[in-house]
């Protein structure tokens, strides 16, 4: 057994998630948006602000993620991904962005897809342990996801979430916690996890739905809740 230990976003979690696109970098683009999906039920993946943007450090899409490891015997993989130049109309209109391709029998029904716009994508480059190199795009077209197909494989790990998941019901407890006055109790809980968290907020700063934002003093803005860590969000949770 290996155990990871490390204050509140020194990148746990975000180590184990690394090993998982490693580990099978063929299906790359489908674990991101796995990941996210299990981080955020109630994000839409055409919100890219909201869905794609917390995978990335400090948000910035541009510098992007490279990851790569040595494996047993010397062979390397490798993941890059970043947001890149997308083409296309400013608004799309259609059927909810998820396609049907990534639903499954059982799942809740689709939301429609209002309108979306400031088109964008992600391009995901990998090289497996065979050599094989890969680039694909992950992008919105036409109201529905579009991932690259997977190019190897699939290597058969298995995946234990760990990742909270803070949606709109979390947003409303919060919200009546807060109403009845509440809040310095919640407060005064998560600065087990980070002391110097100094209150909460819930802003909407694409206009749309509230979300949860940290206080960590004067001087600073305040921060998305996806910025603190998976520990953080657990305790929220």
């Amino acid at each position: 057994m290996n155990l990871i230990i490390g204050k509140n976003d020194c990148g746990k979690t975000a180590l184990l998630e690394a090993l998982e696109l490693l580990d099978d970098v063929g299906g790359a683009a489908r674990l991101l948006w796995l990941q996210q999906r299990r981080r955020d039920e109630d994000a839409l993946v055409f919100e890219f602000e909201r869905f794609w943007e917390p995978i990335f450090w400090q948000h910035n899409v541009l510098e992007g993620i490279d990851l790569s490891a040595q494996l047993t015997g010397g062979a390397g993989v490798e993941v890059r991904v970043a947001q890149v130049a997308s083409t296309g109309p400013t608004v799309l209109k259609g059927e909810n962005p998820e396609s049907a391709a990534l639903h499954s029998p059982g799942d809740p029904p689709r939301r429609r897809n209002p309108m979306i716009q400031n088109p964008w994508a992600l391009n995901v480059s990998t090289r497996s342990a065979r050599g094989q190199a890969s680039t694909g795009t992950i992008t919105v077209k036409d109201g529905d996801l579009h991932l690259p197909r997977r190019e190897y494989p699939d290597m058969g790990s298995a995946w234990v979430a760990t990742s909270a998941s803070i949606g709109e019901g979390q947003v409303r407890d919060f919200s009546e916690l807060k109403r009845t006055g509440r809040e310095p109790e919640i407060v005064e809980l998560l600065q087990e996890v980070d002391p110097n968290v100094t209150g909460l907020e819930l802003l909407a700063p694409s206009g749309k739905q509230a979300e949860i934002f940290v206080r960590m003093g004067p001087d600073f803005p305040p921060l998305p809740i996806t910025m603190m860590g998976d520990g953080f969000q657990r305790c929220l949770e």
